[in-house]
């Protein structure tokens, strides 16, 4: 999560994250931010932010056994859309590669876009 905690960083939204009692973090791996760097380097801090917060459910913690076909609201105000296949869990179109890394407020699922 090297690319992820140096774009949390540069939002200025760790203690953000760290402050919030229950979370679920959606978290594109290196490759996913590679994937996007051009654009991500053209970003400002608030607009950063924002991306990464769409990344984010507040107030709960979902583990992979846990997750349904549905949608769910981000901190950003977006939404996410989950689906539940044979071959695995994805998130809009991004697949849960690592699911359920336990964190301090909850829990992390890498995803590869």
């Amino acid at each position: 999560m090297t690319a992820l905690t140096a774009a949390v960083v540069q939002a200025d939204l760790v203690q953000t994250l760290v402050d919030l009692d229950e979370l679920t973090l959606f978290a594109p791996n290196n490759a996913a931010f590679d994937a996007i760097s051009a654009v991500a380097a053209n970003l400002t801090v608030e607009e950063l932010a924002a991306v990464l917060g769409y990344h984010v459910i507040a107030g709960v913690v979902v583990y992979s056994s846990d997750v349904k076909n549905g949608t769910a609201e981000t901190v950003q105000g977006g939404q996410l859309s989950f689906r539940v296949q044979d071959d695995g869990i994805f998130v809009n179109d991004a697949q849960v590669v690592q699911p359920n890394i336990l964190v301090k407020n909850g829990v992390v699922h890498i995803i590869n876009k």
